[in-house]
């Protein structure tokens, strides 16, 4: 779960370095172009924070919850 959310904030952090809106890109059925998948494939590589010069905020979990024995 941990990597599928550093992945996802990956790819809002790499859409917005190069500007593109993958979001509605999807919603008008259109795919990444070759050179932006290369790009995406690049920036995946190297870390955030160093690189970019972005502040990455991390996510607080939260606390467990005890369950109650009823249900």
């Amino acid at each position: 779960m941990e990597l599928s959310t550093r992945r996802i904030k990956a790819l809002y952090t790499w859409q917005n370095y190069y500007c593109i809106d993958v979001k509605s890109r999807f919603l008008q059925s259109e795919l990444l172009q070759a050179h932006e998948v290369h790009y995406l494939g690049d920036f995946m590589q190297k870390p955030l924070a160093n690189e970019f010069n972005i502040k990455v905020a991390p996510i607080s979990r939260r606390p467990k919850t005890k369950r109650c024995p009823f249900f």
